[in-house]
């Protein structure tokens, strides 16, 4: 019985994120763009200061060459708090085991050079689905999918701009049923400083909103589908330190988000988010097609004027990841 009713709590207090998504929608890291590796033109390892565009070169020169890409990935890994739940709840502290793969594809779609700059359009699609192992919640196990276009200018200094539109859509596997969607328009920037012949340093700012519709909470049937709709400010800054044939990434992101929706639950109209990401990666290159690494993190989101519902929340994780990747 004392089982029955811990199960039952469970259930109530994830109730808010499972009419959502079955994870927390606004935490998830969704695809958007091009592996950086292809976007560089040179692999992990490339030193993206140097280019061969100058002066001498015609204004304008557009290649008719499509670069495709794809790549397939999985990784199993722990979870302290696989939804995203607030601080100190009964579902927080469930842990559990996540089995995630994806599948990706996309293109280049040729090159326009301009005097100091290449402009590079890009189109792509990936699909990945995620499955809870050790908690017995594997009816609340989810495939997502994403579809984007998105124009990058590289520069010969080393920064580059990009602009583009995804599409991302979250549905529940047993019931085949989509729980959230969004349009996402966005610009950035890119900077990467070489601090030495094995340091990459790479700063990245991005700015966007999140058009979305997303299923109502259990708790109020008419609540607004847009509820989720908010703007988003990305800043990360990494380092990716080359050692032997391992690539270490350490980096730091901060993300600020402002909700302008307000539901029937949500008197106060602008909720705030803050969250803060601490990632390492470990990755070794097995051949130029098959990489396999290790990977762990820890974020934290303090929010305010959300309402009577907490969305504060702090995660962990450590895993391990297969990745098959090519460009042909």
């Amino acid at each position: 019985m004392k089982n029955k009713n811990n199960y039952l709590m469970a259930l109530i207090a994830i109730m808010p994120s499972i009419t959502f998504a079955q994870v927390d929608s606004t935490t998830l890291e969704r695809s958007n763009q091009p592996p950086s590796s292809v976007t560089s033109g040179n692999g992990s390892s490339a030193n993206v200061d140097a280019s061969d565009t100058g002066a001498q070169r015609p204004i304008f020169l557009k290649t008719e060459k499509i670069s495709a890409f794809g790549g397939i990935s999985s990784r199993i890994y722990y979870d302290d708090n696989p939804f995203s739940t607030q601080k100190d709840s009964v579902l927080s502290s469930q842990k559990d085991a996540v089995w995630s793969n994806t599948a990706y594809v996309g293109a280049g779609l040729g090159q326009v050079e301009l005097t100091d700059a290449v402009v590079t359009p890009y189109v792509g699609a990936s699909i990945s689905s995620s499955e809870y192992l050790a908690s017995n919640l594997d009816w609340l196990d989810y495939t997502s999918s994403s579809a984007y276009i998105m124009a990058n200018i590289q520069h010969s200094n080393g920064w580059s701009y990009r602009a583009g539109i995804s599409y991302a859509s979250d549905s529940n596997q047993q019931t085949k049923t989509e729980t959230y969607s969004e349009f996402y328009p966005y610009i950035g920037m890119m900077k990467t400083y070489s601090h030495n012949e094995d340091t990459l340093g790479i700063f990245n700012l991005s700015v966007g909103y999140h058009d979305s519709d997303s299923d109502p909470s259990a708790f109020d049937s008419a609540q607004s589908r847009s509820v989720l709709n908010n703007y988003d400010i990305i800043a990360t800054y990494g380092i990716q330190y080359i050692y032997n044939d391992f690539i270490i990434s350490p980096s730091y992101s901060a993300t600020y988000k402002i909700y302008d929706e307000s539901g029937t639950l949500h008197e106060v109209n602008g909720r705030e988010d803050l969250i803060h990401s601490i990632n390492v990666t470990i990755d070794y290159p097995v051949n130029d097609f098959v990489n396999v690494g290790l990977f762990g993190g820890y974020s934290k989101r303090d929010t305010k004027d959300s309402g009577p519902i907490p969305y504060d929340f702090t995660k962990g994780t450590f895993g391990l990841s297969l990745g098959l990747n090519t460009t042909f």
